[in-house]
């Protein structure tokens, strides 16, 4: 498993999202989709949105959960570029 700590010791993936976010993008075909399956405990949902629809993406209206286990409910998102 991968575990995130950022300076300081809190957990959490999101700050590593937001510095990966813009390359994911600019990468992406105008046009194109990604999808992107994340532990939906943390991040929450609105937060991952908000940071990928933050650098030019658009969250589809599609959801899947799933539980693996009592520690980890996933889920996943589906981003579109615009064309």
């Amino acid at each position: 498993g991968v575990q995130f700590t950022e300076r300081g010791g809190a957990r959490s993936p999101l700050a590593s999202l937001k510095v990966c976010a813009p390359a994911w993008a600019e990468r992406l075909t105008p046009g194109g989709a990604m999808v992107l399956i994340f532990n939906a405990l943390q991040p929450k949902r609105e937060e991952l949105i908000e940071v990928f629809e933050g650098v030019g993406l658009t969250a589809q209206p599609f959801t899947a959960p799933h539980r693996m286990s009592e520690s980890i409910a996933r889920d996943l998102v589906v981003f579109v570029k615009a064309p």
